[in-house]
């Protein structure tokens, strides 16, 4: 069908993309630098469709560097249809390679699966990122001098996920302070590990600029809950730092980042009310009340899988409610028009998600998550009504430090795993009190970042952390890339697409 409508496919008999095999990459390369006078520090590029100016899902031809969108006008597939050679696209936004006369992806192998066209495609895709400005960020030798007062992690392989989650906790003055006091004599193997790794990062001299954090390392894997460790395998920073936490002991994980949400559910019709705590787990299961997801979790999941490390960091999506929805309905409508073109826009709307709400302030993102919301499919227990039940969440009590985790890595309507690129701006001063008109909670102050440059095809975890001097951040920013560091700009920092952040209360001046 789509041999038809779009031309004639030359796809091997057994099924494999012989398209990629054509693909010269001399002259990609030599295209796309001409086109965008690419430079290593090129940033700041502003892309829209070469036809109608739309600036979302946009592609790239890797035939001539054309640059149009799909979804608005589909003018990449028409263009494709046009023009001879011209099968394979390039998502601008995530890297992700679909051959339109194939009707299959090539890359990332997350949805392509394992892919021989992957050492073909990796130059091309490289070209591509020096475009955007990315690929330069990721090793790179920075000058630094004993001023800096850090060090470099080692990473075992594949381990940047925890290279960088490491060297955020380390710069956590809550946590420091912490484990500097009595509750340094407990925990469990993890904690004495990374107490150990906190010792030799803050004590070792500038003469030995990369640690090995082995030990620490190797606890993690022996020990973990949440996550399954490979040297060899990338991890979600999110899950390793679930296992860190869990690994501390109570008190001193609860001085450190003790946050608590809670939740109450009442019935709009009898008025009945009840409260309970909130946690990973019952947001695992949305439509439920917390102790009905937790009994949920525990007979399906496993005891290991409610921790109070769950309850710690605050998870905020980064797509709304009402756009996944408008995704799935959208999907189930293209799907119900077409059974040709509408397949293959689907396939090229998966980088689509979260895309078009653009920037988001994190204030906006801790509003939505504490936002009232309607439990359409709960039936109340006590007059039976169905659907008429409202959730309210709060925050109720926060700590010295405080941790959000952005939901980057999301599911498409077509049940695809993406990572969502939405702009977020992050404050160097978080007011609670002012954004939840309450005076319990104080100021919180910019501290580090993890942050995921890439895809779901490939990526590289790095974090940035404030200078400090003594128990002052300053305004200047340091970079973390496994060994490597150094001082960057904050237009970089805050540039960047952050995944967990981490703030500290503001300290009170003592005169």
């Amino acid at each position: 069908m789509f041999g038809r409508l779009y031309g004639s496919s030359s796809s091997s008999k057994s099924g494999r993309c012989n398209h990629v095999q054509r693909l010269n990459q001399k002259d990609f390369k030599r295209r796309v630098a001409d086109k965008f006078a690419i430079k290593q520090t090129h940033s700041g590029l502003e892309l829209k469709c070469e036809d109608c100016g739309s600036t979302r899902n946009l592609w790239i031809c890797l035939n001539c560097c054309r640059v149009l969108c799909i979804g608005e006008g589909e003018h990449a597939l028409a263009h494709r249809n046009g023009k001879r050679g011209c099968d394979l696209l390039l998502s601008c936004e995530d890297s992700h390679v679909l051959c339109c006369a194939c009707e299959k992806y090539l890359y990332p192998r997350e949805i392509a699966g394992s892919s021989d066209h992957e050492r073909a495609l990796m130059p091309i895709i490289e070209a591509w990122l020096q475009v955007l400005g990315r690929s330069r960020n990721w090793w790179r030798e920075l000058e630094h001098g004993p001023s800096a007062g850090c060090h470099g992690l080692q990473n075992f392989g594949n381990t940047c996920f925890f290279t960088s989650t490491v060297q955020a906790l380390l710069h956590s003055r809550p946590l420091r302070s912490t484990l500097r006091g009595p509750a340094k004599e407990k925990g469990g193997e993890i904690q004495r590990a990374f107490l150990n790794l906190q010792k030799q990062y803050w004590d070792a001299s500038e003469e030995e600029p990369t640690l090995d954090p082995r030990g620490l390392w190797d606890a993690v894997v022996g020990h973990a809950v949440f996550g399954e460790y490979s040297e060899s395998a990338m991890e979600d920073a999110n899950t390793l730092l679930l296992d860190l936490l869990d690994a501390l002991d109570e008190p001193t994980v609860y001085a450190t980042f003790g946050t608590r949400v809670s939740s109450e559910v009442s019935c709009g019709i009898c008025s009945r009310r009840r409260k309970a705590a909130s946690s990973l787990i019952s947001r695992w299961f949305r439509c439920l009340p917390g102790r009905a997801s937790e009994s949920i979790a525990e007979c399906f999941l496993g005891a290991p899988f409610i921790s109070e490390a769950t309850e710690l960091i605050l998870s905020l999506p980064l797509q709304s409610e009402a756009s996944a929805a408008g995704e799935r309905l959208a999907a189930e409508r293209r799907a119900e028009n077409s059974l040709g073109p509408s397949a293959l826009v689907e396939k090229a709307r998966i980088g689509l998600t979260g895309a078009g709400e653009g920037e988001a302030p994190l204030s906006k993102l801790l509003g939505a998550y504490l936002a009232p919301e309607w439990i359409t499919d709960f039936t109340c227990e006590h007059c039976h009504t169905l659907g008429k039940v409202l959730k309210r969440c709060s925050l109720r009590k926060t700590s010295d430090g405080l941790i959000f985790n952005l939901k980057r890595f999301a599911a498409t309507a077509s049940g695809a795993r993406i990572k969502i690129h939405r702009k977020v701006a992050i404050p160097l001063l978080l007011d609670l009190n002012s954004m939840l008109g309450s005076v319990n909670f104080g100021s919180y102050e910019l501290s580090s970042m993890v942050v995921h440059d890439g895809g779901m095809g490939g990526g590289h975890y790095m974090a940035y952390a404030r200078h400090r001097q003594g128990r002052t951040l300053t305004d200047d920013w340091l970079w973390f890339s496994d060994q490597h560091f150094g001082p960057v700009s904050a237009e970089e920092v805050f540039n960047s697409e952050p995944s967990l952040i981490f703030y500290e209360r503001v300290q009170k001046r003592v005169l």
